[in-house]
């Protein structure tokens, strides 16, 4: 058996089945496929899905009975993070609360509504829970504590930007801020000991590496100059709607599907953010 596992909307279906020379036709969808489709199907995408079907019907998967009677299938799921996620996502809400803390941006009622919405869509955004009892499979509660340090250093990545860039220029702020982000990525680079793996980047992947620090610093100085100009408990939510760009794409491309609790938090989200600009 081979495990395939990402993030969401990264094309992993779509690069199992180039890998692994297996047409999409032959793959089964664990969202919708019948229980037994797993012992013969060549490719299982949605596999957390699948697990999570079992689950919910009382039925246990025999790994072992599936190694022996399908040892060569490929299962493609999502990474589930089981609570990193959603706290780290919280940063959204975060910064609005911040903003009123620190930048007196103030809150209304609209606004307070507007904020439990996109809470309550990023909820429903995320993967799954782990079933009862995953628990005891989490050696300690460090998780919990960088989870919590990620979530508000994203905060403050806003609420700092905002107030440093008051009298500075927008651009002038995001080329500071980037060389500090620059020098800190080759630090743990060279602290891992990766820096010779360079040489060994295809053609390809290192273009596609360009063109996403190109998109990344268009986003910046767009981010920033809007930072600059409008209230961070606005331009945040909306800088976060990116995920509609990234959930298209990844439909048209590669096929990739939205569940059903996935779209109702999607609009929770797109609701709540588009209240809070035009208030």
């Amino acid at each position: 058996m081979i495990l395939v596992t990402g993030g969401c909307f990264q094309g992993k279906t779509d690069y199992a089945c180039e890998t692994f020379h297996i047409a999409k036709e032959e793959a089964a969808d664990g969202m919708d496929c019948p229980m037994e489709a797993i012992y013969e199907t060549k490719l299982l995408y949605h596999f957390h899905e699948y697990i999570k079907r079992c689950m919910e019907a009382n039925q246990e998967l025999d790994l072992e009975e599936l190694e022996r009677r399908n040892p060569d299938i490929v299962l493609v799921t999502n990474e589930l993070g089981y609570g990193v996620v959603p706290i780290d996502k919280s940063s959204t809400v975060l910064t609005i609360v911040l903003a009123l803390i620190f930048l007196g941006e103030g809150m209304s009622w609209k606004k307070a509504l507007s904020v439990i919405l996109i809470g309550a869509g990023t909820l429903l955004m995320i993967a799954p829970k782990a079933a009862e009892g995953q628990e005891n499979h989490t050696k300690g509660r460090e998780w919990l504590v960088y989870a919590v340090l990620s979530a508000v250093f994203a905060s403050l990545t806003a609420i700092l930007g905002k107030i440093g860039i008051q009298h500075v220029d927008s651009n002038l702020g995001t080329a500071i801020r980037t060389t500090v982000v620059l020098f800190m990525a080759w630090i743990m680079v060279f602290a891992a000991g990766k820096q010779r793996e360079v040489k060994q980047i295809e053609k390809g992947e290192f273009g596609f590496l360009l063109l996403s620090g190109l998109a990344t610093g268009a986003s910046w100085l767009c981010y920033y100059r809007a930072l600059q100009e409008g209230p961070a408990s606005v331009v945040v939510p909306i800088d976060k709607l990116s995920i509609l760009v990234t959930i298209l794409f990844s439909a048209v491309v590669f096929g990739e599907k939205l569940s059903k609790k996935a779209g109702v938090g999607l609009g929770c989200m797109v609701f709540g953010t588009v209240w809070l600009a035009f208030q």
